[in-house]
């Protein structure tokens, strides 16, 4: 990998498999132990997302059975990716060793149709954007499944949902096609929707350590925030 004005591109000559297998090493280790005290602010989320593209591209070099994975997330010390292609989830622990796998095609409880965001809550549990589904599916941090509820927007169209866990047993979900995102209860009841002059294809979300909420816009290479306290008035 090399360095080119702040941004990380991959060499053209490819990398050899121990030196790959050690960068996802050192890479999933410090942002684990970040994560874990605190200490790496969501805040910075154009640094933050550069670092979580490298890992992403280097887990794809690591372990070629991935197909099109989507969604990173940190959940009490493990780092979860969504593997999209193959309907399903894997769990890395702190040394980038592959320590548990959940899902497969189909739409029983705990199976995936294209499998896109993932959330963390407060609990270790992990929700995930089951797209082809049209619902949401939370789950233990061992994959157990917990429940799942509709959401009904995603029938008619691919909205390429990605996913922040919120209070209460809320999550808010973004919605690319719609250029909007929403929050939904437990019940999976829409609470609100949101948008903002200028929002076109909102992606990515994330509720940072100081109660804001950051949403990035593929559309428009920007990053909007929010007071959470503030946009749930």
């Amino acid at each position: 990998m090399s360095s080119q004005r702040g941004s990380w591109v991959q060499d053209s000559a490819p990398a050899d498999a121990h030196r790959v297998d050690e960068a996802v090493k050192r890479l999933t280790q410090s942002i684990l132990a970040d994560h874990r005290t605190r200490h790496f602010s969501t805040a910075f989320l154009p640094d933050r997302a550069a670092v979580l593209e490298i890992l992403e591209k280097l887990i794809s070099l690591m372990y070629p059975g991935f197909f099109g994975p989507r969604a990173l997330v940190f959940a009490k010390g493990f780092l979860d990716v969504a593997d999209t292609g193959n309907k399903r989830i894997v769990r890395f622990d702190a040394e980038g060793k592959v320590v548990g796998t959940w899902g497969g095609a189909g739409n029983e409880p705990g199976r995936f149709v294209e499998p896109v965001g993932l959330a963390s809550d407060a609990a270790g549990r992990v929700w995930v954007a089951d797209t082809g589904n049209h619902r949401i599916q939370v789950f233990e941090g061992d994959g157990a499944f917990v429940r799942q509820f509709p959401v009904f927007g995603w029938k008619d169209f691919y909205t390429e949902p990605y996913l922040a866990a919120g209070p209460s047993d809320s999550v808010f979900a973004t919605d690319s096609w719609k250029g909007r995102f929403a929050s939904y209860d437990a019940s999976g009841s829409i609470q609100r929707s949101f948008k903002a002059e200028g929002l076109k294809s909102p992606t990515g979300i994330v509720i940072d350590p100081f109660g804001r909420i950051l949403v990035s816009d593929r559309a428009n290479d920007r990053i909007y925030a929010w007071s959470l306290t503030d946009l749930m008035k």
